[in-house]
C-alpha cells in the first residue's frame, strides 16, 4: 500500500469509517502468524470485543488467497497434454520443422518447471494459513496472477491446433491424415513467437520459485510493480488499530443495530462460491470491457444471465472481489452484496436483501451508519416492541446510504431461486437502481434468464451471458483430475486417459459446470479405465440424464440403502429448518417400529455421503452456522430434478425413479413425523424411580439430548405441522403424543418445550434446576391436560 493511501486512515477516533477502513486496510495484520505480535494482536481483538464474531463474519473474507496451486496443477495437466499431442505430430512426420522441434521441447520444459512451481505454491499456502477470524472486507493481496492468464492463454491456443491436427491424424481417411503430417498448425513465424513467449514464461517462472513467502510468490506471477508495505509498517500502527476496535465493541447500541439489520450472513455462501472456483477462471469477464464499463460509468446497471449449472454464482464472487480489489485505495467506494439461495428461505424476501445490504454500507461510513440507526431507533425505541422494518422503508434508507458514497456497488445472486417472490424481488431491485438521484449506485444482478426476470430487466439493464468459456472449463477439468489423481481418488493406468476425459468433458459439456462436476464424480467410482473409456462414449447429453444415471445406480442398491437415501433427500428437501448432518443421520437411522436408537444402529455420514454421490454435498461453511457439520443439495438442479419426478409419465425410461420424488409438502410432513417419532419412543423404563422428581426427569431429559435430533424434535415441528396437512401415519404419532391419558411422553415433551420457551431459562442469574422444577410441577398438575397444548398449537383435531 503506498504511503498517500496510508494517510487516507488518519481518521479521529470516532469517525467509525475511519475505525473500519483502518480494519480493512490492515487486514493482512490478521493473517500472517510469521510475527508474533500481530498474532497477539488479533487474540486480544477478539478478547476485547467478542461480538466482533458477527462483525467481522458480515464482510466477505477475501483475505486467504485463492488457492492458486491448484490452478497450477491444470496449466500442467493442459502443457502435458500438449507435449504429448506434439510429440505425437514429429514422430508422424519427420520432416517436421526446427521450430516445430525446438517448440516441443520448450513446452516439455515448460511443464517441468509448472510442476515445480505447483509444489511451491502448495507449501506456500500450506505454510501460510489463512485465520479463520481475519473475516474483513479487502482482500490481502491486489495482485492477479496475470503471467499464469497469459501462459494459459498461450497452451489453450496450441491446445485448439494441435487437438484438430491430431484428430486428423487419428481420421480413417489416407488425405486428411497425409494434410495432417504434413501441415503444422501454425505459421514459422508463429512456432518462433510462441517460442520466445514459453522462454520468458520459463525465466519469470523461475524468479517464482525462489519466493519465500506467498505475497513475494504472487508479487512474482503478476506485472504489479509495488507490493504493499511490509508488517514492520503495520506493526506501528498496532497499537492504534486495538485501541479503536476496543472502542467500538464498548458500544452495545451499534452493535445491536448490526445484529438487527444483519440477521441473514451471505458471507456464507459467498465462502462457499469462492472455494468452487480456480484462481484464473472468470478472468475474462472482470477483466473484459462489459465489466469495465458497468464499473467505470456512474449509475451503470448489468445483468448476468446464463443457464443451470454456468457458474453463476462463483462469476458474482469473481465480480465482487474485483470491486473491492479496484477500490482498495479509495475509502469514498463501497460495496455490498447478497446471495438469494433456496437453501435459504429467509434469503429470498426483499425485506432481507434490502435490510442486509443497509448493513453492510452503514459499516463503511458514519454518515452512512448514523441514517440505519435513527432508523433503527424508529424501529424498536418505541412502545411497540413487534415493530419490523418494511421493503419499502428500507429502499428508502438505502437510497440515503448510498449517497454517502460516490460510488456504491451492489451486486445479488441468485435471484431466480426466490420461488414465488422472483418478481416482487427482481421489481424492487430494479426500481433502487433506476430512481436514484445522483448516480451513485451500480448495481449486477445474477441469475437465469427467465421470462419473468427478462421483461423486467431488459430494457434497463444490459445484459450479459454467462456460459462456461471452454478456457475456464479446460483449467478446470485439468485442475479436478490432476486433485482427483493426487488425492487418490482416481486411479488411471496411462497418461492418455487423462487427456481423453479432459477433451470429451469440455467439448461436451455446453457450458455447464455442474455437468463436469457430476462426470467427474462417476470417473472416480468407475473400477477400470476401461469403464470410465466406455462412460466417455456414452456421456449423458443433460444433468437431468446425469442425475436419472446417479438414481439408477441408488436404485440397484439393497432395500435398506434405497430407504436412507429416500429419507435423506426428503429431509433436504425441507429447507424451513435448518440440520447438522449429524442430526439428520440420526433422523433416518429411526425405524419405524424401533422403540430405542442405539449408536450402532445410525448411519454412518460418509456411507450416506457415498451413496447419494453428486447430489449432495457437505457444506463448507459450517462454521458461520454455529460450527455445525451440515449436507445440503449440491446445486439448485437438484432440488429442481427431484420436484420434476413427481409428473414423470409412466412410459418414460425410467419410471421407477418417481419414488424418489420430493416436495415441501411431503418434506415437512416427513420431519414432523420423525420428531414424533423421537418424542414417542418408548425408552423410559431404564430409568429407575426416585423420590426426587426434578432429579429423574432431569436425568431423562439429559439421556434423551445424547441425540443431538432431539432438541429440534421438541421445539421446531410444531411451528410448520398442522394437523388438516399431516400423513396419516404423522396424524397417528400426535394423537399418541396428545393422548387424554397424559403419557409420560407428552409430560417430557411439554416440560422440556416450556423449559426451553421460559423467558428467565436463558438469563445467566437464573437457577436452570428452580426453574425446571416450576415448569415440572406446573407440567404435572392434573388440571394440565394435553388439551392445553394442543389448543395453544391450533390443533383442534389431534386429540
Amino acid at each position: 500500500m503506498s504511503k498517500e493511501a496510508c494517510s487516507r486512515t488518519g481518521f479521529h477516533s470516532n469517525d467509525l469509517v475511519g475505525q473500519y477502513t483502518i480494519l480493512l486496510t490492515y487486514a493482512p495484520l490478521f493473517n500472517r502468524s510469521s510475527s508474533t505480535p500481530n498474532l497477539t494482536l488479533a487474540l486480544a481483538f477478539v478478547f476485547f470485543f467478542p461480538s466482533s464474531f458477527f462483525i467481522l463474519a458480515v464482510f466477505i473474507s477475501v483475505a486467504d488467497p485463492l488457492s492458486i496451486s491448484a490452478s497450477i496443477a491444470g496449466l500442467v495437466a493442459l502443457a502435458d497434454l500438449i507435449f504429448r499431442s506434439g510429440t505425437k505430430y514429429v514422430k508422424s512426420y519427420r520432416g517436421a520443422s526446427t521450430e516445430v522441434g525446438n517448440l516441443i521441447r520448450e513446452i516439455r520444459s515448460l511443464s517441468v518447471i509448472l510442476h515445480n512451481l505447483s509444489l511451491v505454491a502448495f507449501d506456500l499456502e500450506e505454510t501460510e494459513p489463512p485465520e479463520p477470524t481475519a473475516a474483513v472486507h479487502e482482500p490481502s493481496s491486489v495482485l492477479q496472477p496475470h503471467y499464469l492468464h497469459d501462459c494459459h492463454q498461450l497452451l489453450r491456443l496450441l491446445e485448439a491446433g494441435l487437438s484438430r491436427t491430431e484428430a486428423s491424424l487419428d481420421s480413417g481417411s489416407e488425405h486428411q491424415r497425409l494434410y495432417a503430417r504434413l501441415k503444422w498448425p501454425f505459421t514459422s513465424t508463429e512456432s518462433k513467437e510462441m517460442i520466445q513467449d514459453v522462454q520468458r514464461y520459463n525465466q519469470i517462472i523461475h524468479t517464482a520459485l525462489a519466493a519465500d513467502s506467498l505475497a513475494m510468490f504472487e508479487h512474482c506471477l503478476s506485472r504489479q510493480d509495488e507490493i504493499k508495505n511490509g508488517l514492520d509498517k503495520i506493526n506501528l500502527t498496532a497499537e492504534r488499530i486495538l485501541g479503536i476496535q476496543v472502542k467500538i465493541s464498548l458500544d452495545a447500541k451499534r452493535n445491536q443495530v448490526l445484529r438487527d439489520f444483519g440477521r441473514v450472513n451471505p458471507r456464507g455462501e459467498y465462502e462457499t462460491n469462492r472455494k468452487l472456483r480456480q484462481g484464473l477462471t472468470g478472468i475474462w469477464l472482470t477483466q473484459g470491457p462489459d465489466f469495465d464499463f458497468w464499473y467505470s460509468t456512474p449509475g451503470s446497471r448489468l445483468w448476468c444471465s446464463g443457464i443451470p449449472g454456468a457458474g453463476k454464482s462463483v462469476l458474482a464472487v469473481a465480480m465482487i472481489e474485483e470491486c473491492l480489489q479496484r477500490n482498495a485505495q479509495d475509502t469514498r467506494k463501497a460495496v455490498a452484496y447478497f446471495f438469494c439461495t433456496y437453501k435459504n428461505e429467509s434469503s429470498q424476501h426483499s425485506m432481507t436483501i434490502l435490510s442486509s445490504l443497509c448493513m453492510q454500507l452503514a459499516m463503511q461510513s458514519e454518515s452512512a451508519f448514523q441514517i440505519l440507526q435513527e432508523y433503527h431507533d424508529q424501529l424498536f425505541s418505541g412502545r411497540d416492541l413487534s415493530a419490523r422494518p418494511t421493503a419499502e422503508t428500507l429502499a428508502q434508507k438505502l437510497h440515503l446510504i448510498c449517497a454517502c458514497f460516490t460510488r456504491t456497488y451492489i451486486i445479488v445472486d441468485g435471484l431466480d431461486e426466490c420461488d414465488h417472490r422472483v418478481a416482487a424481488n427482481v421489481e424492487c431491485l430494479a426500481k433502487l437502481s433506476l430512481l436514484q438521484g445522483y448516480d451513485v449506485i451500480n448495481m449486477a444482478l445474477s441469475s437465469r434468464d427467465e421470462i419473468i426476470i427478462r421483461q423486467r430487466l431488459k430494457n434497463d439493464f444490459p445484459h450479459v451471458e454467462i456460459k462456461a468459456h471452454t478456457e475456464d472449463l479446460q483449467l478446470y477439468v485439468a485442475s479436478e483430475l490432476s486433485e482427483r489423481i493426487a488425492s487418490k481418488q482416481l486411479r488411471l493406468r496411462v497418461q492418455s486417459l487423462k487427456d481423453l476425459i479432459i477433451t470429451r468433458l469440455v467439448g461436451e459439456a455446453k457450458g455447464m459446470f455442474r455437468w463436469v462436476a457430476c462426470q467427474l464424480d462417476y470417473m472416480c467410482e468407475l473400477p477400470t479405465d476401461r469403464a470410465r473409456r466406455e462412460a466417455l462414449s456414452k456421456l449423458p447429453p443433460s444433468l437431468y440424464a446425469t442425475y436419472d444415471r446417479i438414481l439408477l445406480r441408488i436404485d440397484g442398491y439393497d432395500d435398506t440403502v434405497k430407504r436412507l437415501v429416500k429419507k435423506a433427500i426428503l429431509m433436504l428437501a425441507t429447507s424451513f429448518v435448518s440440520l447438522s448432518f449429524e442430526e439428520i443421520c440420526q433422523a433416518i437411522s429411526l425405524e419405524e417400529d424401533a422403540t430405542t436408537l442405539e449408536d450402532d444402529e445410525i448411519v454412518e455420514e460418509e456411507e450416506l455421503l457415498r451413496w447419494c454421490s453428486s447430489l449432495v454435498r457437505v457444506s463448507k461453511s459450517g462454521s458461520f452456522n454455529g460450527g455445525k457439520t451440515r449436507i445440503q443439495f449440491a446445486h439448485f438442479t437438484v432440488k429442481e430434478y427431484l420436484h420434476s419426478l413427481k409428473t414423470r409419465n409412466s412410459d418414460h425410461e425410467c419410471p421407477q425413479l418417481k419414488e424418489y420424488a420430493v416436495s415441501h409438502e411431503d418434506g415437512i410432513d416427513f420431519f414432523s413425523f420423525l420428531c414424533l417419532r423421537f418424542l414417542t419412543m418408548e425408552d423410559i423404563e431404564r430409568f429407575s424411580p426416585t423420590r426426587d422428581t426434578t432429579r429423574a426427569i432431569s436425568c431423562i431429559l439429559a439421556q434423551r439430548r445424547r441425540r443431538t435430533f432431539y432438541e429440534p424434535s421438541v421445539l421446531t415441528w410444531v411451528a410448520y405441522a398442522t394437523a388438516s396437512k399431516m400423513g396419516d401415519r404423522t396424524r397417528k404419532l400426535l394423537r399418541k403424543l396428545l393422548h387424554p391419558s397424559k403419557t409420560p411422553a407428552f409430560c417430557l415433551w411439554a416440560i422440556d418445550f416450556i423449559f426451553c420457551h421460559h423467558p428467565s431459562s436463558i438469563e445467566a442469574s437464573s437457577e436452570p434446576i428452580k426453574i425446571l422444577s416450576q415448569v415440572i410441577a406446573a407440567v404435572l398438575r392434573p388440571e394440565f391436560t394435553p388439551l392445553h397444548m394442543a389448543a395453544a398449537f391450533s390443533m383442534p383435531d389431534a386429540c
